[in-house]
């Protein structure tokens, strides 16, 4: 059975990946490298994917709740299963982009540094959100315990 995301998990993920894009950004900009660059489609897509990831987890929601008509359990499972991957993949990404802000941070101060580091911020702070709007669509899929049926008259054998 698949549980939901632990928030450990995402912390290491974003770690590991901070660190390592970290490491090899520094080795690149050493070797006179510029920073890779970010471009602002990226931030609006990882927005536009989290307001689609909402949408599909809104529809589960409202089944569970009893507010639509029945729905295909694989269907549901699988918006529970894209928003656990997005929930990971957004902490991968927020670790590159963070990484990034970091070293463009130390770099000298230049017109195109400030545009980076912005550019580095926007992304991490989509990654953020679309990390939140996963869990919540990972919430939004959870089932409330089915409680026993009482199909036998107190008292009497089962």
């Amino acid at each position: 059975m698949i549980g939901r995301t632990r928030w450990q998990t995402l912390l290491s993920v974003v770690l590991l990946s901070g660190s390592l894009t970290y490491l090899v950004a520094r080795w690149w900009n050493g070797q006179g490298g510029q920073p890779w660059p970010v471009s602002p489609l990226v931030t609006v897509m990882l927005l536009a994917f989290a307001v689609v990831l909402y949408s599909l987890g809104r529809s589960v929601r409202r089944f569970v709740l009893g507010r639509r008509p029945p729905m295909d359990p694989l269907h549901a499972f699988r918006i529970f299963v894209l928003a656990k991957a997005s929930a990971l993949a957004g902490a991968v990404q927020l670790g590159f982009f963070t990484a990034q802000l970091l070293v463009v941070l130390e770099a000298p101060d230049s017109a195109g540094a400030r545009a980076q580091a912005w550019a580095d911020g926007a992304a991490a702070a989509a990654c953020l959100i679309l990390i939140g709007v996963a869990l919540l669509v990972e919430w939004f899929c959870r089932v409330p315990p089915v409680e026993p049926e009482k199909n036998h008259p107190e008292g009497a054998a089962a």
